[in-house]
C-alpha cells in the first residue's frame, strides 16, 4: 500500500486578520476576521467593511470592533460611500 505525499496531515486553517497601523508604520493591533475580506470604505472613525460570505460589516476603526453586521447574503466585491456618508452602496451580482 502506497502513501501519498500529504496525505494523512491535517488541512491548515487560513488565519484572517485585520491588521492597524499608526501613521509611523508601528503595528497596533489586529482583529480577527471571519471570512475573506472583499472591500473596505473608510468613512471617519469607522470602516465599512464587506466580506465574499455576503456581508457588510461598520467597525470602530480603533479597535476593530463591530457595531452593524447586515447579511446580504451574496459576495461582496465593492463598497463604498454616498456624498454625506448617509448611505452605503455595495455591488451585488
Amino acid at each position: 500500500m502506497e502513501k501519498k505525499a500529504g496525505e494523512g496531515r491535517k488541512r491548515q486553517q487560513k488565519r484572517l486578520c485585520l491588521p492597524s497601523y499608526s501613521v509611523n508604520g508601528k503595528h497596533l493591533f489586529s482583529g480577527p476576521l471571519k471570512y475573506s475580506l472583499g472591500d473596505l470604505c473608510v468613512s471617519g472613525d469607522h470602516l465599512i467593511l464587506g466580506n465574499t460570505a455576503g456581508q457588510v460589516v461598520v467597525m470602530e476603526i480603533f479597535g476593530l470592533r463591530p457595531i452593524t453586521p447586515m447579511e446580504l447574503l451574496v459576495p461582496i466585491q465593492c463598497v463604498t460611500l454616498s456624498n454625506g456618508s448617509s448611505h452605503i452602496l455595495s455591488e451585488l451580482f
